[in-house]
């Protein structure tokens, strides 16, 4: 089976790299993967790297549908967007043709995919993994996934950001854990621990880490907010992850008041050994309030560390509160101080440890290979 695979980006983020990861799996099951791209980048790397093909072609750049003031742009300009968009699916259908079913991976590309197969004739998947906030970009994904013959999306939160789409018509595949890197089982190193720390760390030292891309979108400062509440000396806030490109987001972070009136922050940038870190850690939070899904989360719970969420509904299909982790009310400083400031108590408590390892049995069900095959049965489900 030919697969087109259909990006708008060069960068490998979260769900660039989940696809990378399945797709020696998918190739074991006889598809044959295509990423069809604008130019070279980290994301073509990782295709090539994980045994897929690449083919270049520049569908063109996107205004969008907001503009960078964050309000519509105007009527001409959503006429010029559509007339774009059209002629891109004609161009990408030419293409589409060689294959026997296309996927879109980018929220940008999945009107023009969806059109492109019916102008080919050739089933298509979106590969839908961010949550559409109400309005004309939840009108289009809808407009794409009625279009399309599949639509698989990452959590439930990304379900509910799809109305108007009959259930036949999507599928929910949550995102993978790589079980041969997280297994609980890394050893805990005391150096790395106090490296993490910034050089101040003992027996009693409890390390809160927040793990993935540092924008605004993710509300970092909720959890600093929350330490500063917290009377827990103890407590050390480490930050890992590196800033998008020109985004000043992370040096408001270090520079602001919070990290100086927190005391307890430290900042280590992108690193490779995450599976290291995690088993440094006593706790992971994520404090993203639109979080599709969480999985920073997930890798946490494979690798038996106590995990706190925003109560979103794609969180909480992997976590549930006193079950396989801790949820908070989101953006609520006050609720998220509390429910670390217990979890930061009771961390030896029998409770806690059975939270820990539910958690963790979770996790073993949503490693690369089951999803990889659940991702395999969409594509054979369209052409048989």
């Amino acid at each position: 089976m030919r697969l087109l695979v259909v990006t708008h980006t060069d960068g490998a983020w979260g769900a660039e790299q989940r696809l990378a990861e399945y797709l020696p799996h998918l190739i074991d099951s006889g598809i044959s993967p295509t990423l069809l791209a604008p130019a070279e980048g980290d994301f073509t790397s990782r295709f090539r790297a994980a045994g897929g093909d690449v083919e270049l072609m520049d569908l063109g750049s996107r205004v969008g549908l907001r503009s960078a003031d964050g309000g519509r742009p105007g009527p001409m300009a959503l006429a010029g967007e559509l007339k774009h968009v059209a002629g891109a699916a004609r161009r990408l259908a030419r293409v589409a043709k060689r294959f026997d079913v296309v996927q879109s991976h980018s929220r940008t590309a999945h009107v023009e995919v969806a059109m492109a197969g019916r102008f080919a004739r050739k089933p298509t998947v979106l590969d839908h993994h961010d949550v559409i906030a109400e309005g004309i970009g939840r009108r289009a994904m809808q407009l794409a996934a009625n279009l399309a013959s599949t639509t698989v999306v990452n959590s439930s939160s990304t379900r509910e950001s799809v109305p108007g789409v009959a259930d036949s018509k999507l599928v929910v595949i949550n995102p993978a854990v790589d079980l041969d890197r997280y297994t609980g089982r890394v050893e805990r190193s005391v150096q790395l621990r106090s490296e993490l720390a910034g050089g101040d760390c003992d027996d009693s030292t409890i390390l809160v880490g927040i793990l993935g891309r540092i924008d605004v979108e993710k509300r970092i400062e909720v959890l600093l907010r929350a330490a500063e509440q917290l009377d827990m000396p103890q407590l050390r806030i480490v930050v890992v992850g590196a800033a998008l490109a020109g985004d000043d987001y992370l040096d408001r972070l270090e520079t602001g008041d919070l990290s100086s009136k927190v005391g307890r922050v430290e900042f280590v940038g992108a690193r490779s050994d995450i599976p290291e870190v995690m088993a440094c850690l006593d706790v992971v939070v994520s404090t993203c309030p639109v979080e599709a899904f969480g999985r920073t989360l997930l890798e946490a719970q494979a690798s038996r560390v106590p995990v706190i969420g925003p109560d979103l509904s794609g969180v909480r299909d992997i976590v549930r509160t006193a079950e396989t982790g801790w949820l908070f009310r989101p953006d609520d400083v006050s609720d998220l101080a509390s429910v670390l400031g217990d979890l930061a108590l009771r961390l030896d408590a029998a409770e806690t440890k059975m939270v820990v390892e539910r958690a963790r049995s979770q996790a073993e069900g949503l490693g690369v290979a089951q999803q990889a095959m659940a991702f395999a049965r969409v594509y054979q489900d369209l052409v048989v």
